[in-house]
């Protein structure tokens, strides 16, 4: 019952929000919730090929690990210049993995090898500091894209989205649109939130749409 109430209020808050999303051009309006900042010298990374690799976490399933690198690697591909490879847990099996939350640094090593193996330029990096994995469902994480010359942060950008929160709804709410208007529409808005597979892509969307 108290699930059923929580939901009906989701919905009648999207139901509300509609009507500003797009111009008449079609371009989706909204800004993002992301909040991301690049290096001063950014411009002067060579930055051809960017392996995405599978979100770690502390909360974080595999799956749920999976799910936000799909999405970052499907939301980003349109929006940049340099090649996307995603890499697995499998292919990350004999390599050391970074853990900058925990360790402070990205191991040399790792980028290295990242870069020998893949032949990639940077690696984009994401940690899931809190995951809420029912309704109401909550999601934090960050993504930083290392150089794997230098071993420095070139971009990163993170995102913290509550399904209670009004921000949140009315982003999901312009997602939508924006999708439906592309005659790609990712479901209905209440399964955004209800979803943490959907909630997840919507998160990897906000990201990927903070990138300059």
């Amino acid at each position: 019952m108290r699930r059923s109430r929580f939901l009906a209020a989701l919905v009648s808050l999207l139901s509300l929000t509609g009507g500003c999303a797009l111009t008449n051009g079609g371009i989706w309006e909204q800004e993002t919730l992301a909040r991301a900042s690049s290096a001063a010298d950014m411009a002067s990374y060579r930055v051809q090929r960017v392996a995405v690799v599978p979100f770690t976490g502390a909360d974080v399933s595999a799956e749920r690990a999976q799910d936000l690198e799909n999405g970052l690697a499907l939301e980003l591909a349109p929006r940049v210049t340099f090649e996307i490879v995603q890499l697995s847990a499998e292919d990350l099996a004999e390599i050391p993995r970074a853990e900058p939350y925990r360790r402070g640094w990205y191991s040399a090593r790792t980028l290295l090898e990242l870069s020998k193996r893949f032949s990639v330029d940077a690696v984009l990096v994401g940690t899931v500091r809190e995951l809420v994995a029912y309704p109401p469902l909550h999601l934090s994480t960050q993504v930083e894209l290392v150089s794997c010359e230098t071993g420095q942060v070139a971009w990163s950008s993170s995102v913290e989205l509550d399904a209670r929160d009004n921000r949140v709804l009315r982003g999901i709410e312009a997602w939508h649109a924006y999708e439906h208007d592309s005659h790609d529409a990712p479901g209905d808005e209440a399964l955004t939130i209800i979803s943490p597979a959907v909630f997840a892509r919507f998160a990897a969307r906000e990201i990927a749409r903070s990138y300059r």
